[in-house]
């Protein structure tokens, strides 16, 4: 389970649209206490895409419980990556959800006992997809060719490259602009 020693704070169901869900997810970033939503099944994936984004450095770990008090209650716990590849799969992401998130303590923590492995791996594949997204001369690639490929050739989860790969192109289109707009 997740250390709750700040306690938790029930949020609720989260907004439908994107962009508002995304915001109400940045206003709770600093929450020191387990986040707990309630989640509709057929938005699930998607509100585990936004968290991911959203709580990326440090990740923080989700659970996600199907069915609580009930006799086929379940919880499945690991990284949003984890739990998106789970609840992708048909038929997976049904009945009443509710989702926890750890703590931002309990994620700084988990932050420090990172492996040097994982953080060469994360450089590498940072690095790899930079180059076929950005600075390569001819024909670059676009963001699922580029993810593709790198999960290919490093043997990474493809939606851990996509997700990679579009904050990478999401940072750049961010930074060209704004030095247009300065100009």
């Amino acid at each position: 389970g997740f250390k709750c020693d700040d306690g938790y704070k029930f949020c609720g169901f989260l907004p439908s649209k994107k962009n508002e869900r995304i915001k109400k997810l940045e206003s709770l970033t600093s929450e020191r206490s387990l986040l707990v939503f309630f989640v509709s099944p057929h938005k699930l994936v998607k509100t585990l895409e936004d968290v991911a984004k959203v709580y990326s450095s440090p990740p923080r770990r989700v659970c996600v419980a199907r069915e609580l008090t009930k006799r086929h209650e379940e919880f499945f716990r690991g990284t949003c990556e984890e739990c998106l590849d789970e609840f992708s799969k048909e038929g997976r992401a049904r009945g009443e959800v509710t989702l926890l998130i750890e703590s931002n303590a309990g994620a700084s923590k988990n932050a420090k006992n990172t492996t040097v492995a994982e953080d060469v791996n994360a450089l590498l594949l940072e690095k790899s997809l930079r180059h076929l997204l950005l600075e390569r001369t001819e024909n670059p690639l676009s963001v699922s060719e580029a993810a593709r490929k790198v999960s290919q050739d490093l043997g990474v989860k493809r939606r851990v490259a996509y997700s990679m790969a579009q904050k990478i192109k999401d940072s750049h289109h961010h930074r060209s602009s704004a030095s247009s707009d300065s100009n």
